[in-house]
């Protein structure tokens, strides 16, 4: 039986906003152009802290995925493949 715990949800939760977040900043970049002084402010505040956060949360989830060997978690895998697809398009691998 497959169990989700809190964690595996936040992680979940977590990564799709991280997606969406970095989605937006393509967007910005490509499409809208935005110039606001608030929003490149915010921009700059997020960026950083949810690179690392990327990184460290995809070692999570991999870690996570590993120890449950014999339950794949729905939850786990698809946070890992989300976090696995921001990893190459954030550090370019």
């Amino acid at each position: 039986m497959q169990v989700v715990t809190r964690a595996d949800k936040a992680v979940l939760a977590f990564s799709v906003a991280a997606a969406g977040y970095f989605a937006f900043l393509a967007l910005d970049y490509y499409v809208f152009r935005l110039d606001s002084i608030l929003l490149g402010v915010v921009r700059e505040l997020l960026t950083i802290p949810l690179v690392l956060a990327v990184a460290g949360l995809f070692v999570f989830s991999v870690v996570r995925l590993l120890k449950d060997r014999g339950l794949i978690n729905a939850c786990n895998v698809s946070s890992a493949l989300i976090l696995l697809a921001l990893n190459c398009l954030i550090w370019g691998v």
